[in-house]
């Protein structure tokens, strides 16, 4: 059943109970009723019945036993046609006029009469003459009486129609805007300025369409995310397989005449070959990290020597290197898994050395605690970056260079992996210009209180 059928019922209720209350009580109690409309409502008194009444009562007292007298009383009555008159002397009916005759003594019984007057006779003798309206209920049913009926059925309609407006205009507002968000349209208005209710539910279908609207509009940014992923795996790896494919092709045809061109050949299809496993690793890794189906074994590090140690190593492998460690703190102490915290170094490294048109690369570590967090940054004089491609670096894939070009080997994997590293270690990782070129990628982890 719908509001407004329920709106409906009601305000028929609100009529129709008044009135079969009123009809109920009318046919129970029908002569109390009768008697209260006649002797207050229906008087049936004229001044031409009183002056003549009064005159006869005065004047000749006698004329009152007369069929004559009482006719012409009962003429002068505002409904005559409905008056019994009769005349009781010693508490016996000695004369009667009218309709109905037979409710004569039934009234005097129940005294239900509407006007009597008492007089003496010439001879002594006390009567009573009575004058009866007998007319029906329906017959004598007040006009004045409607007007707070009709009244009272104007303000239960009004009341009814604003109740219901009050109701159903937000209620509509509410539909319309689900039908708009089933179509996908979230930028609706959806203000509710009347303090009730219906706030409450308009408060939570407006939170309601926001998360949507983000969850929506997530889901777009995922699925763009996801395409532009999928071509770049398909570019990256058509990249070295093309170049393979071309290598063993000019072996084939005896391009390669001569062994010092037949080693090329072959260190070039090694070097293509490592770099299309590097990418299905670094595939697989960032593929698990992103799920959080990477295992990840923390334990308690010393963060400046783990980094000296990791910096030897790299000046080991790399000695035309310039790579400088600077910590204010020699004893800053974090949970981290090594092997993972290794692998975020490597890769912003070597994104460092790989980015760099300078004769000699040259990269500064620095390490900066505070009360809960450790910032280590890495910083290098390389080309450096756009400034509108900053929060970009990030992304799986993303090179600035729009055409991808391949001068430049690499997954395009290492800082989105060192991103999802960073994060289950519970810190965060951005990337800045320098003043004088290069960028420095820098992070933080919580520090372990001694």
């Amino acid at each position: 059943m719908t509001i407004i059928t329920r709106l409906k019922l009601s305000y028929t209720s609100l009529v129709l109970v008044p009135f079969l209350v009123f009809i109920f009580t009318s046919a129970f109690y029908k002569d109390d009723f009768m008697f209260t409309i006649h002797g207050l409502k229906l008087s049936v008194q004229t001044e031409q019945f009183n002056r003549v009444l009064y005159k006869t009562l005065d004047n000749n007292p006698d004329s009152m036993l007369t069929e004559e007298k009482l006719r012409e009383l009962i003429s002068y009555t505002k409904y005559p046609e409905y008056i019994t008159c009769f005349v009781v002397i010693n508490d016996k009916v000695q004369l009667s006029v009218g309709r109905e005759l037979k409710v004569i003594e039934r009234y005097i019984q129940e005294q239900k009469y509407l006007n009597y007057w008492i007089f003496n006779t010439t001879d002594g003798r006390t009567a009573s003459v009575y004058f009866i309206n007998t007319r029906r209920q329906y017959q004598t049913f007040p006009i004045g009486i409607l007007y707070p009926i009709i009244f009272y059925i104007i303000f239960i309609s009004l009341l009814s129609y604003l109740t219901a407006k009050k109701i159903t205009r937000p209620l509509n507002k509410l539909k319309n805007a689900a039908l708009s968000i089933k179509d996908e349209d979230f930028d609706i208005d959806l203000s509710y300025n009347k303090v009730d209710e219906i706030k409450d539910v308009f408060i939570a279908f407006d939170e309601m369409r926001l998360r949507l609207k983000h969850n929506v509009e997530k889901q777009l940014k995922y699925e763009k995310s996801r395409t532009e992923l999928i071509a770049n795996i398909s570019h990256d790896l058509k990249t070295p397989i093309t170049a393979i494919k071309g290598y063993i092709e000019g072996i084939v045809d005896g391009v390669a005449n001569t062994p010092q061109k037949m080693q090329k050949y072959h260190e070039t299809i090694f070097r293509k070959v490592n770099l299309l496993d590097s990418l299905i690793d670094n595939l697989f890794l960032s593929s698990k990290l992103e799920l959080r189906n990477e295992p990840f074994h923390f334990t308690i590090v010393n963060l400046n020597m783990f980094l000296s140690d990791l910096i030897e190593e790299i000046r080991f492998d790399k000695p035309d290197l310039k790579i400088d460690i600077n910590s204010s703190n020699s004893k800053t102490m974090i949970n981290a898994d090594p092997i993972q915290l290794q692998r975020v170094i490597y890769n912003i490294i070597g994104n460092s050395i790989k980015y760099n048109d300078k004769e000699r690369c040259e990269i500064l570590v620095s390490i900066d605690t505070d009360t809960k967090f450790t910032k280590i940054s890495i910083m290098d004089n390389g080309i450096g970056i756009d400034t509108e491609n900053l929060d970009k670096i990030f992304n799986q894939f993303f090179r600035s260079d729009p055409a991808r070009s391949s001068s430049t080997e690499g997954t395009g994997l290492g800082l989105s992996i060192a991103k999802q590293i960073i994060r289950e270690h519970g810190g965060k990782i951005w990337g800045t210009n320098n003043s004088n070129n290069g960028v420095t990628i820098s992070f933080t982890l919580p520090i372990i209180k001694e």
